[in-house]
């Protein structure tokens, strides 16, 4: 049971650490790319999303 308790503390103390951010470098070119599409995750203002 305590070994319980102290795997589910260990657990809270270290999910702070899960959460990051996705960051994408891009350093070269290619000759053929592949588009890709970059959606908003969520939109918290007033009205529609800006289009860019």
């Amino acid at each position: 049971m305590m070994l319980r308790i102290w795997a589910i503390v260990g657990m809270l103390a270290l999910a702070p650490a899960a959460w990051s951010q996705l960051e994408i470098q891009v350093t070269r070119g290619i000759d053929n790319p592949t588009a890709i599409a970059i959606a908003p995750f969520a939109w918290d203002a007033v009205g529609a999303a800006p289009v860019d």
